[in-house]
C-alpha cells in the first residue's frame, strides 16, 4: 500500500473498531511513558519532615531512605544545613540526592525550645510573721535558667497591700 492510497473499510462497524484499536493503543502507550518515567525518577523520603528538641539535646539524625527502582542511592545524599542545639530557634536541614541528571531535595524543620522553667530560689525564712504597720523586708532570691543563667536581674517584684 502506498502512502497516497487510502484505507478503504467494508463497513462502518469495521471503522469503529479500528479507530478503537488506535485509542486503546496511544492510551496504553501514554500510561507506559508514564509508568516508565515515574519508576526511573529517584525518590528521596524523610521518616519524618518535622521535629522538637529540647535545647542542649544532642541531634541524631533521622533515618531516610533515597532509591531508583530497587537501586538504593543513600550514599547520594547530602545533608546541608546548620543547626545549633544551644541556641532556641527554628532550623532548616535540606537533604539532597544529587543522581544522574535528578537533583530532589527534601527540608526537614527543626524547632529548637527550652521547655525547662527557671527556678527561683527565695532567701531568708520559709515563713515570716509580720506585724500591723511593720514594713516587710525582702530577704532576697535568685533566678537561674538551665539557658540563660543567672537571671536574678530580670524578676520583677510586686509587693501586694498587707492592708488586710
Amino acid at each position: 500500500m502506498k502512502k497516497s492510497e487510502k484505507i478503504k473499510y467494508s463497513s462502518v462497524e469495521e471503522k469503529k473498531f479500528f479507530l478503537t484499536i488506535c485509542i486503546v493503543v496511544n492510551i496504553t502507550l501514554i500510561f507506559a511513558m508514564s509508568l516508565t518515567a515515574y519508576l526511573l525518577t529517584p525518590k528521596l523520603k524523610l521518616e519524618k519532615e518535622y521535629i522538637e528538641l529540647n535545647i542542649n539535646e544532642q541531634y541524631n539524625k533521622i533515618e531516610y531512605k533515597a532509591y531508583q527502582m530497587l537501586k538504593d542511592l543513600n550514599e547520594y545524599v547530602n545533608i546541608d544545613g546548620d543547626l545549633d542545639t544551644s541556641e532556641v530557634g527554628d532550623y532548616e536541614l535540606v537533604y539532597s540526592l544529587n543522581y544522574d541528571f535528578f537533583n530532589i531535595k527534601k527540608v526537614l524543620h527543626v524547632k529548637v525550645v527550652d521547655n525547662e522553667s527557671p527556678i527561683l530560689t527565695l532567701m531568708g525564712n520559709e515563713e515570716e510573721t509580720i506585724c500591723d504597720n511593720k514594713e516587710f523586708k525582702e530577704a532576697g532570691f535568685s533566678a537561674i535558667d538551665n539557658n540563660d543563667g543567672d537571671i536574678t536581674a530580670n524578676v520583677e517584684v510586686n509587693y501586694l497591700d498587707n492592708d488586710i
